[in-house]
């Protein structure tokens, strides 16, 4: 991006929230709008906006706990 060229948009601001909506991570929306990662969460954030309830859930328990576990082993056998 050059520098005359603003980096947030309305329509990339409107791409952002539809997609944080979606439950897409912010690696992800940050590839599908083009620019990092911290640059979607440090528009999250001055936006005020979060993740829907319903999105933040939809992580099955299970898959969270083995994440959780592997983590676990890698450092151990470190």
């Amino acid at each position: 991006m050059s520098a005359n060229c603003p980096t947030w948009t309305s329509e990339r601001t409107e791409l952002l929230k539809r997609c944080l909506h979606a439950g897409l991570s912010c690696g992800q929306i940050a590839r599908e709008i083009g620019v990092t990662r911290n640059a979607v969460i440090g528009k999250r954030n001055r936006l005020g906006l979060s993740r829907p309830k319903d999105v933040i859930g939809s992580v099955p328990q299970g898959l969270r706990a083995r994440r959780l576990q592997g983590l676990g082993a890698q450092s151990v056998r470190a």
